[in-house]
């Protein structure tokens, strides 16, 4: 696996695990930017990627939230 691949896998499972333990909470962009590097349209892509394959789901009000989808957060909390 290369380096780059491997990091991006790694920034996923590290926003997926960080949201789980905040589930049931909605969280923005702003409180991410700890566990996401790169700029926002980066952050929103790598987002909108999880909602798509189902691992998180998008609340669109303002401000836009994020968490992990219910039936997956006992498995990123065990990570």
């Amino acid at each position: 696996m290369s380096p780059t691949l491997a990091a991006g896998f790694e920034e996923r499972i590290n926003l997926c695990r960080y949201l789980a333990s905040r589930y049931p909470a909605w969280v923005g962009s702003v409180e991410m930017n700890d566990v996401l590097t790169g700029c926002k349209r980066t952050h929103q892509r790598l987002l909108s990627g999880l909602v798509s394959i189902g691992y998180l789901e998008r609340r669109n009000t303002s401000p836009e939230g994020w968490r992990v989808v219910k039936s997956k957060v006992k498995g990123f909390k065990a990570l």
